[in-house]
């Protein structure tokens, strides 16, 4: 603190101050954000440590940069470049920009996502009040208060943040959600830039959520095609059908112009042949990373890819050691080793890649572009000058447009891709071996397996190589010959792959859509993840952690990403309806990550299928999901309230299993699998077992700590309710403690859509019966109703004024509905004639005269 002086206030808000400083004995201006601690939870804390964590490890041009961080017992502290003129200030002065104004702003935002996302970062927050733009028009992302940083092993996120304007359908609904968020922010964000308003703008956050998740995009005037496509893409409904990477940044709209490009290149070519330095410094390099074949030397072919790989990281991915290409001059069968790359995945450009170095090192090209730069005897630095000009050229041209790519990739040399895929096939079964065996014991580093005695690979690169294949055909999907050939290899490997490496065919999903269509090609790859766990009984807790670990991740996967895959687990036929496959993958031993991960997935099958719910009408299972509804975790009690609330959907069937009682048992630690608790009997401590059932552990939730956890328990708790009338009486006890979650003042999505779940249980304890009428009114449950469905403008009054019309059947309600004069309140909403809550107040009426059935 003491290193820098503050010079003047430049913002405020609730978070706290920004002043503008300067770093004493330096011109250094900074920006020094304070956060006051007064007034926030530990969990508000820890968010704002996470996003300084965040930024000390972000360096891009187009990210507000972090210089320094303190912590003081009453406040943070966080010194950044200082950087003014928000994007929010422009609409406000400008009100809208022009094509090609909005056209540079959107490059710079896509680099700057494309840097985060590829460390897994989620911004989570995007609005213009987080875009500065300084005085020569440089964009810069900042403020990530909102931000995660997902590990590896991380698919999804499921907590609520940002600002409702800019958020994607799947965050409004509440669904699990991946980087295509920051995407759709952006495209909000452009079509505002350029429109002068969001694609959707209302007062009410009811209707704007509406408008998010239904209507269509609609372009009040005329923009240039690639314009409209590219906002097109990046608004669509669907995530996995939203443009994405590596697509976004070749797209026609954000792609270098051709003036652009020879701008660029003649500053490289300029700086490459003036600095003798730079040109010694790449000669080094491209000698250093120069990987050849034991019998073959050198040639233009593969120089040319080398200058590429080495001289520009940034354009191709990372520097590594480069990757031997078969061309046709060379015999099918050759001896060669693929070189491990630091051991770790390709980047999500290494597809892009791999079509441009093959269609790179065709002999042709290599000897003609050779000849054009007059490749002669001379110095060292003079041939690696022309070389890397020529390679830089190269490169830039191939990238210029997506169709030459295609192009290009149509003519990858089958033969020579043959005799790799056939080698990876055969080391992947190499690898087979019992999946409890595999996962425990440490891994074999390499591996030698052959093609007629011809060829060897280690396994890292093993695994690596069929990433790279995946990402590859997705540039080269229309080309038949490759379709047929490569793909039959792809999908043979990945299935050997699923045993020991199932967290590497996880992986394959990052490379977009096409890695979706590749799985969907075959028909039993979904029931083999299920059917490699074993169960409890077969296998030592170590291996079963780790085989459910890796198999939870890859589920999750098939189920957010493909309905095709999402059908295929719950086929009758799939291992997912057998009960101790279910018993094994909920029991409360599993690690929380795994469970979270396999309620998803089941809640994803209930809420898709009323058949399935038959595998949870097994005794056991009623057990099994109270110890999960009374887990340490809130996330796992909330997925749990989730799960039962799907079961209870389409039919009445599970309604049964929600009042058998069983024995709760209490532990003072954590769970252990019943399969192993015998030989430990006597070391955890146990309180006596308490007699209990689904529903009271629902109800029970209702006053949970955890906003989610009440959210899904009043979920289920209505759905509950929803078929018959049969667990009415049952039911009562809930209806005290849905009364205080309709009442409760917090304004935040979570509460909102609690309160909206609350509302709907107690008009549904209604909808098939006036058993529990008296209760209702007697308990204050309608004056709570109304005072929701009259005094607040969110999706809750909607449905509060829905269960209003339900009592309105009922003489007993009748009476409180004049004493509340709801039925004057729901005369003045009626005359609206249009919207949801019109409707559902000319409903109150109709019922409210008789008209309306029960």
């Amino acid at each position: 603190m003491d290193g820098y002086r503050v010079l003047d206030l430049v913002g405020e808000g609730s978070f706290g101050k920004v002043y503008k400083a300067r770093k004493k004995h330096s011109a250094q201006v900074t920006a020094m954000k304070f956060i006051t601690k007064k007034g926030k939870c530990e969990k508000d804390l820890e968010g704002l440590r996470q996003e300084i964590e965040i930024l000390k490890n972000l360096k891009h041009e187009n990210i507000v940069e972090m210089l320094d961080a303190f912590e003081t017992p009453t406040e943070f502290c966080v010194v950044t470049e200082f950087a003014h003129g928000e994007l929010f200030e422009v609409l406000q002065h400008d009100r809208r920009l022009k094509e090609d104004q909005v056209r540079k702003i959107a490059r710079q935002l896509v680099k700057a996502l494309d840097y985060l996302h590829r460390r897994r970062i989620i911004h989570r927050d995007m609005k213009p009040q987080n875009i500065l733009i300084g005085s020569k028009g440089l964009v810069k992302l900042c403020d990530f208060g909102f931000a995660s940083a997902m590990s590896p092993s991380t698919l999804m996120l499921h907590s609520i943040k940002g600002t409702p304007l800019y958020m994607a359908p799947e965050l409004v609904q509440e669904q699990a959600y991946n980087h295509n968020v920051d995407l759709w922010s952006l495209g909000v964000i452009l079509y505002e830039l350029y429109f002068g308003v969001p694609p959707f703008y209302t007062n009410s956050i009811y209707k704007l959520i509406n408008h998010i998740v239904k209507s269509p995009v609609e372009f009040p005037e005329k923009i240039s095609p690639e314009f409209q496509n590219f906002l097109s893409g990046l608004l669509h409904k669907v995530p996995g059908e939203r443009l994405s990477w590596p697509d976004l940044l070749s797209h026609p709209f954000v792609a270098e112009t051709e003036e652009e490009k020879r701008v660029r290149v003649g500053a490289s070519r300029s700086a490459s042949l003036t600095s003798s330095q730079q040109i010694s410094a790449s000669s080094q390099r491209t000698s250093s990373t120069l990987y050849c074949s034991s019998s073959r030397s050198s040639t233009v072919e593969t120089a040319i890819v080398q200058s590429i790989a080495s001289s520009h990281p940034d354009r191709v991915g990372k520097e590594e050691e480069a990757t031997q290409q078969f061309t046709p001059s060379e015999p099918r069968q050759q001896r060669g080793t693929l070189k491990e790359r630091n051991g770790s995945p390709p980047p999500k450009s290494q597809g892009k890649k791999n079509a441009e170095e093959t269609s790179t090192c065709d002999s042709s090209i290599g000897a003609e572009k050779a000849s054009k730069n007059g490749k002669q005897s001379g110095s060292e630095c003079q041939e690696t000058s022309q070389l890397t000009a020529c390679a830089s050229d190269l490169q830039r041209s191939i990238r210029s447009d997506v169709e030459p790519y295609r192009e290009k990739a149509q003519r990858l040399h089958i033969d020579g891709l043959g005799a790799w895929l056939g080698c990876i096939v055969d080391g992947c079964r190499a690898e087979l071996s019992d999946p409890a065996v595999g996962a425990v014991l440490p891994r074999i580093e390499a591996a030698t397996t052959s093609l007629n005695g011809n060829m060897e690979i280690q396994l890292e690169p093993l695994v690596l190589g069929i990433l790279d294949l995946v990402c590859t055909l997705s540039y080269c999907q229309d080309a038949s010959s490759v379709r047929v050939r490569t793909v039959r290899f792809c999908l043979g490997a990945i299935v050997c792959l699923l045993d020991n490496r199932p967290e590497e065919v996880a992986e394959i999903f990052t490379y977009g859509s096409a890695a979706a269509r590749l799985f969907e090609l075959s028909s039993t790859i979904a029931k083999k993840v299920l059917a490699r766990i074993p169960s409890s009984s077969e296998a030592p807790p170590a291996a079963l952690n780790s085989v459910l670990r890796t198999s939870s991740a890859l589920l999750v996967r098939f189920v957010l990403e493909s309905r095709a895959l999402t059908e295929q687990l719950g086929s009758p036929d799939s291992p997912s309806r057998d009960s101790h496959h279910l018993q094994t993958l909920l029991h409360p031993s599993n690690s929380a990550p795994v469970l979270c991960d396999i309620l998803l997935v089941y809640s994803q099958l209930a809420r898709m299928d009323s058949s399935f719910i038959n595998c949870f009408l097994e005794k056991e299972v009623p057990q099994l999901l109270g110890e999960l509804l009374s887990h340490k975790s809130p996330v796992i009690r909330g997925r749990s309230a989730h799960l039962v609330g799907n079961l209870c959907r389409h039919t009445a069937a599970f309604y049964e299993s929600l009042v058998e009682p069983f024995d709760l048992m209490t532990r003072q630690s954590s769970w252990e699998p019943a399969a192993f608790s015998v030989q430990r009997e006597g070391t955890i401590g146990r309180s006596k077992p308490t007699t209990t059932t689904l529903l009271s552990l629902l109800v029970s939730l209702l006053r949970d700590q955890d906003g989610t956890a009440r959210k899904f328990a009043s979920f289920a708790l209505g759905n509950a309710a929803f078929h018959n009338h049969k667990l009415y009486m049952a039911l009562k006890e809930a209806i005290p403690p849905l009364i205080d979650l309709l009442q409760q003042a917090e304004d935040d999505k979570e509460s909102i859509k609690a309160r909206a779940n609350a509302a709907g249980a107690l008009g549904n304890f209604a909808r098939n019966g006036g058993t529990l009428c008296e209760e209702i009114v007697q308990s204050g449950a309608m004056d709570a109703l109304c005072a929701t469905a009259f005094s607040e403008d969110s999706g809750a009054s909607s449905v509060a004024l829905f269960s209003l019309g339900n009592l309105a059947a009922y003489e007993v309600c009748r009476h409180k509905i004049r004493t509340l004069e709801i039925d004057v309140k729901a005369a003045e909403l009626a005359h609206l004639k249009e919207g949801s809550k019109a409707k559902h107040a000319a409903r109150i009426l109709s019922k409210y005269a008789g008209k309306g059935k029960h």
